[in-house]
């Protein structure tokens, strides 16, 4: 089964998570300090390294928040408000999960 990944740029701090199948394989929670590119390239850093995965394991990502934009490696980028509003549920080849 494929792995997910979401990321969660936020002006103050980011969050990041990996899933497989529904289960949490990692996350991670760091203060943004303004660099929201480098943010976003440690957290994938770290959870990979936390699941113990290649990038070529993650099967699709999204990312929100306030910086988002500049998460270069996410799939999908959603305003805050569309992603609290509905549950990402992924339905790609391969991928079966839900964020919330």
């Amino acid at each position: 089964m494929a792995y997910v990944m979401g990321i969660d740029i936020g002006s103050a701090y980011s969050k990041g998570l990996v899933k497989r199948q529904g289960a949490v394989e990692g996350s991670v929670i760091l203060p943004s300090r303004g660099d929201y590119r480098k943010t976003a390239d440690t957290i994938r850093e770290r959870l990979l390294s936390m699941a113990d995965l290649q990038e070529r394991d993650i099967a699709y990502s999204i990312a929100t928040g306030y910086g988002a934009k500049n998460v270069g490696f996410a799939q999908d980028v959603v305003t805050d408000i569309t992603f609290s509003a509905r549950p990402f549920a992924s339905t790609r080849e391969g991928v079966s999960s839900t964020f919330c």
